[in-house]
C-alpha cells in the first residue's frame, strides 16, 4: 500500500497483493481507492480487511509492507501499529500493552491485532532511496544538479504549453 496525491489533490490509496502460487510469486495491483476524507490509520486497517474479505485472503495474510509514514509504520499511530507485532513479548512489554490500552496505535497494529502472522518488513526501496537522497546533500555538484533537475520539472510542469514545446524538442 502506498498513498498519492493525484492531480485534483485528492489521496489515492494504491494497494498490491502479493501472493505465491505453484509457479512463483505474484502481484496483482487491486486499484487505487479515494481516502481524501479520512488517511487515518484506521480508516486505512479497513480498506485493509474488506480487501482481504474480498479477495478470500483473510487466513493468508503473513507480511505488511510500507514505507516510514507515520500512519502506515509508525511506532504509535502508524498502520503497521494496527496490528500487533510478534516481536513484543505480550504481557510485559509495556510500549505495547500502554500503546493498546490507549488506543494509540498504527495501521500496521491495526491490522495486527486480527492477523497476527502479519509481519511488518519496512520497504527497503524506500530506505534506500532516503539514504541516497540524504547523501547527496553532501556532495555540492550533487545537490546543484538535482535542484536543477527540480526546477526544471516544476517549470515544466505548470504550463501545457512548456510540455508541448519540450515534447517537440525530445522527438527530433
Amino acid at each position: 500500500m502506498d498513498e498519492t496525491t493525484d492531480i485534483m489533490s485528492k489521496s489515492q490509496l494504491s494497494t498490491i497483493l502479493r501472493y505465491v502460487t505453484n509457479e512463483g510469486v505474484e502481484e496483482r495491483f487491486l486499484g487505487f481507492v479515494d481516502v481524501s476524507h479520512d488517511r487515518s490509520a484506521k480508516c486505512l486497517a479497513e480498506h485493509v480487511f474488506r480487501l482481504l474479505n474480498e479477495y478470500k485472503c483473510i487466513d493468508k495474510l503473513v507480511a505488511q509492507t510500507y514505507d516510514g509514514a507515520a500512519v502506515m509504520s509508525g511506532q504509535h499511530n502508524g498502520l503497521q501499529q494496527k496490528v500487533p507485532r510478534t516481536t513484543y513479548d505480550w504481557p510485559t512489554d509495556h510500549r505495547w500493552s500502554a500503546n493498546h490500552r490507549l488506543g494509540n496505535t498504527g495501521l500496521q497494529t491495526l491490522i495486527r491485532s486480527k492477523y497476527k502472522n502479519a509481519i511488518f518488513v519496512h520497504c527497503y526501496a524506500h530506505k534506500l532511496n532516503l539514504i541516497l537522497k540524504q547523501s547527496v546533500d553532501y556532495i555540492k555538484e550533487c545537490k546543484i544538479f538535482f535542484t536543477t533537475l527540480s526546477g526544471l520539472s516544476s517549470f515544466f510542469s505548470k504550463s501545457t504549453k512548456r510540455i508541448h514545446a519540450l515534447d517537440q524538442e525530445v522527438k527530433k
